[in-house]
């Protein structure tokens, strides 16, 4: 009976959602799955075990919880509840005997619509995942006191990128982006950074925002606006490429895409069609672009205040300098050999540098 003694432990974090009849036994080995996929890659291993581990002391002895485990307690058994019923909703309804797998009902309770065990499952999972997130802004406000977390790479997976939560991503794109969606969009996140912002600011600059984000350092009004910046450009990013990938995506040996049919909630895989891009696509990569620009002017009005970007940008400018001097070095000598790429050349192999050829240089 890890983390609730009881059912009706257990019922107090998910509250109507769970009726008494419900055999806690048949939930408790869920629990451990639970951990296993949602928790303790946030958490890690460590933490969780520490506080499994007391947990399990008390129920046997009445030995009271250490205080800092005590003050994560509610917010682990509110994530563990919901996404438990999560798990349990894909098998909950089905029993297998010696004759095959049945559907588990009777006179008094019929079994749930489809579109309604859908429905459950998104709500309980939806909400786990957002107890989830106040669970992992608990532990990052209190982090002195749980080394155990700290010393693992899950704490510093919860700070290397430039949007670290849910929350910070609905700044940008509003409420409807939850803890779930933001863990979806978390590698793609990723992505988008390496190649939407290092092109732009240097991998200098761009590391030392991340650094840091993640010494949890305070930010001059500079490097926070410089952030915020970084945050537009990557959520919307992030959000145009989640919608191209989860339209279309993997299953098996295929590449199918998902639709969900009304009003029993089923998912059709089909083959994907040709007309992926529409107007809210088109939105995000416009406005994605929009706020790069703005990346750029301000870190340009500002360069003064950022050195690692100024060192960046004089680079790339003595290395265009160079390559427009090397462009115009034509041989003024008809016995030099040719150099095809700069000079148009005559027939025996000698540059004539009265007819160099002309190439535009456009500065983006």
């Amino acid at each position: 009976m890890s983390f609730f003694q009881n059912i009706d432990d257990f019922k107090k974090q998910v509250g109507g959602a769970v009726n008494y009849s419900l055999d806690f036994d048949s939930i408790s080995p869920i629990i451990i799955t639970t951990g296993h996929n949602h928790i303790i890659p946030w958490i890690g291993l460590g933490l969780w075990t520490d506080i499994y581990g007391e947990y399990l002391t008390f129920l046997e002895n009445g030995t009271e919880l250490s205080a800092q485990n005590q003050a994560l307690l509610p917010y682990l058994q509110k994530t563990i509840a919901h996404l438990t019923m999560f798990e349990y909703m894909h098998i909950g309804g089905i029993q297998v005997s010696d004759s095959g797998a049945h559907r588990v009902e009777n006179e008094n309770m019929k079994s749930a619509y489809k579109y309604q065990e859908t429905q459950y499952q998104n709500w309980m999972r939806d909400n786990g995942y957002e107890h989830l997130e106040q669970m992992m802004d608990f532990l990052k406000v209190n982090a002195n006191d749980y080394p155990l977390w700290t010393n693992s790479n899950e704490y510093n997976q919860s700070f290397n990128l430039v949007i670290n939560s849910a929350a910070e991503i609905r700044l940008y794109i509003g409420k409807r982006i939850s803890r779930y969606t933001y863990e979806i969009l978390r590698t793609i996140i990723e992505d988008v950074e390496i190649f939407s912002l290092i092109p732009h600011m240097g991998e200098d600059q761009y590391q030392d925002i991340k650094d840091k984000i993640a010494g949890g350092n305070v930010l001059s009004d500079n490097d926070a606006q410089l952030l915020a910046l970084m945050q537009k450009v990557v959520a919307e990013f992030a959000v145009f490429e989640g919608i191209k990938r989860q339209m279309v995506r993997l299953e098996g040996h295929s590449v199918v895409q998902s639709e969900t049919l009304e009003p029993q909630g089923f998912e059709k895989l089909s083959v994907p069609g040709n007309a992926m891009t529409n107007l809210k696509l088109n939105s995000h990569e416009s406005f994605a672009n929009r706020y790069v620009t703005n990346l750029i002017n301000f870190l340009e009005k500002n360069r003064v205040d950022f050195p690692l970007y100024d060192a960046y940008k004089t680079a790339l400018e003595e290395e265009a300098a160079e390559a427009e001097a090397a462009e115009n070095d034509c041989p003024a000598d008809w016995e030099r050999p040719f150099d095809m790429e700069r000079c148009n050349c005559g027939e025996y192999q000698y540059c004539d540098c009265n007819r160099r050829k002309n190439k535009a240089v456009i500065n983006l």
